[in-house]
């Protein structure tokens, strides 16, 4: 599964700012912020994550200010 860092390689993956607007239900500005911050809101988490796994990719969850668990 290939492991995508960074918001901008979500967006691109996902098809851009409108369609992770649309995914998540938000407005394209606070989506756009998203990509610039380079953090997704955790509310987005379960859903971008779904969206990504279809497409065989995944992110770490530090994009959502989340901590990474260390085995």
């Amino acid at each position: 599964m290939r492991v995508l860092k960074t918001t901008p390689k979500i967006f691109e993956e996902l098809g851009g700012i409108s369609a992770v607007a649309e995914l998540t239900d938000s407005a394209y500005t606070a989506a756009h912020n998203w990509k610039a911050w380079n953090k997704f809101p955790p509310r987005t988490y379960v859903l971008i994550l779904a969206a990504l796994k279809r497409r065989g990719a995944t992110a770490p969850p530090s994009l959502w200010g989340m901590m990474e668990a260390t085995e």
